[in-house]
């Protein structure tokens, strides 16, 4: 899935929604967008409808038919998302905003259900029903039900919970191990910029664990 812009007839480029065939990026679906915005994030909800959204953009979350990319329906959620995540058994939408706060939100209708505190990333842990959030103070894991602080962690950034294991990595200029309560285990030493390297120094912004290999990428 791809998002951007399209020659028009006469009004210049249209915003436009594209799939494309992930072998031979063949396009197999197209969807002109009528508003001003077309989202540029997507998540799939079941086997047949996406979530779109368009990141500190606008305040409208698109539902869209995930063959043809044909919109179903929108949430107008108030405010400007900064990032989603979705629990597709329970249907339930995570949605920040730009005001460090979290929506849960109700699929199809978009009924919100929890207004929690925690900004972006927003990362699920499925397996161990929790939602991680970063805030000033650190990243906090929710209870994925209530809202609940199970967790907090000294440093910021993005976490990377293993589902199989008792770590939770957290990606900020390098990463950073703890346990799942918590408390720091030790550093990826590798993983931070070299005092004195060549510019740019890499970092780390993100990370994530195969559930099924454990390896962290």
């Amino acid at each position: 899935l791809v998002a951007g812009h399209r020659p028009g007839q006469a009004d210049g480029a249209l915003p436009a929604i594209l799939g494309l065939r992930a072998g031979d990026l063949k396009e197999i679906a197209a969807q002109e967008w009528p508003e001003q915005e077309a989202p540029t994030a997507f998540l799939p909800w079941g086997s047949d409808t996406l979530v779109g959204f368009t990141p500190a953009g606008s305040a409208r979350l698109a539902l869209l038919e995930a063959a043809s990319l044909a919109p179903q329906g929108r949430i107008i959620t108030g405010v400007r998302a900064t990032d989603i995540v979705l629990d597709n058994g329970s249907g339930t939408l995570y949605v920040s905003d730009d005001h460090e706060r979290v929506h849960v939100l109700k699929l199809p209708g978009g009924q919100e259900i929890g207004l929690w505190e925690g900004g972006s990333p927003l990362v699920l842990d499925l397996a161990n029903r929790r939602l991680y959030v970063d805030t000033h103070a650190g990243v906090r894991a929710l209870d994925m039900g209530d809202g609940e602080v199970v967790a907090s962690f000294a440093q910021r950034g993005y976490a990377a919970p293993d589902p199989n294991r008792d770590l939770v990595y957290i990606a900020q200029r390098g990463v950073t191990i703890f346990d799942r309560s918590g408390r720091e285990l030790g550093k990826l030493d590798s993983t931070f910029p070299a005092a004195g390297g060549l510019a740019p120094n890499a970092k780390p912004y993100a990370a994530v664990v195969n559930p099924l290999t454990g390896n962290l990428g």
